[in-house]
């Protein structure tokens, strides 16, 4: 059986070559820690899972 991929599960692709700033990348890592804690009301998207698993 085909797992169906739900927007979440999107892979992103920057539009840009300029990597992203410390803050966007520890915004992110935060919403996904409230998240996973239960207690975040953001909407998780696939941006959102690529700042946060960005490394230098």
């Amino acid at each position: 059986m085909e797992k169906r991929r739900t927007p979440n599960q999107e892979i992103y692709v920057p539009k840009t070559n300029v990597p992203p700033n410390a803050g966007q990348i520890a915004a992110a890592k935060l919403i996904m820690k409230r998240h996973r804690e239960g207690k975040g009301r953001v909407e998780i998207t696939p941006k959102i899972r690529y700042l946060a698993s960005y490394e230098d």
